[in-house]
């Protein structure tokens, strides 16, 4: 009954169907994988920002930490961070040198939106003047790329918040890690928000992932069920029908 099965045709059929339930089955569990990474993840932004901020000294402080900086500002030396959103509006990051005590850190002041940018609204953006002290949240240094070309605001671009090459174009040397400002620094900038602590679409992923194996493990044996059905009722309609 099932012997047609074994044709080098239906083989190959067997096999890919095998492949993509375990690429699905795999693909499940790899966003299970995920949902544990994002866990992880919103526990330790969790207990970071539950921190009171501490001043960091000369050490360098866990991502996500509060710190309390004291320096002032360099005017004139913002950099951009490009392709940001924030409460669904394309933007930038306003990057700034601000000189501490212990070395000179980045400091993102906030978030523009592009519109803003567009109609000119940054160039009047000028830090606070003079020594004050902010709350940031640090960050760690990720690899960026300048653009090639000056934005539209007249002010430099670059993709990440990447230290080593700010500090190049900066022509200082830096704090090997950054900081989001807590509060906006100047006009027209708004604070950058603390990251979504939530599950995300994993799970729902990787449901959907494992309903898909399961209509394979179950749909593919009924189409060979109904094929030799097919076949085996050609056959005894050929047996019987007459000369």
């Amino acid at each position: 009954m099932y012997r047609f099965a074994l044709g080098p045709k239906w083989i190959l059929s067997h096999l890919f169907v095998l492949a993509l339930i375990v690429l699905m089955i795999n693909l499940g569990f790899w966003q299970l994988r995920r949902l544990d990474q994002r866990r992880a993840f919103n526990d330790t932004v969790r207990v970071a920002l539950a921190q009171p901020a501490v001043d960091p000294g000369s050490t360098t402080p866990a991502e996500w930490a509060r710190v309390q900086l004291r320096g002032s500002f360099r005017p004139g030396a913002d950099v951009l961070v490009a392709n940001r959103a924030q409460k669904d509006q394309a933007g930038y990051w306003v990057l700034s040198p601000f000189d501490t005590a212990n070395g000179t850190i980045v400091i993102d002041r906030g978030f523009v939106p592009r519109s803003l940018v567009a109609q000119g609204s940054l160039a009047q953006s000028t830090p606070p003047t003079g020594v004050i002290s902010i709350v940031a949240t640090v960050q760690y240094s990720r690899h960026g790329v300048f653009a090639t070309s000056i934005g539209p605001s007249g002010v430099i671009e670059i993709s990440q918040v990447d230290v080593g090459r700010i500090g190049e174009r900066w022509g200082s040397q830096l704090l090997p890690y950054w900081a989001h400002a807590v509060t906006a620094q100047g006009a027209p900038l708004e604070a950058v928000v603390d990251p979504t602590l939530n599950d995300g679409p994993h799970i729902s992923y990787a449901i959907q992932w494992f309903i898909f194996s399961t209509i394979a493990i179950i749909g593919y044996p009924l189409i060979l069920r109904r094929n030799a059905r097919a076949r085996r009722d050609g056959m005894d309609q050929m047996e019987y029908e007459p000369n």
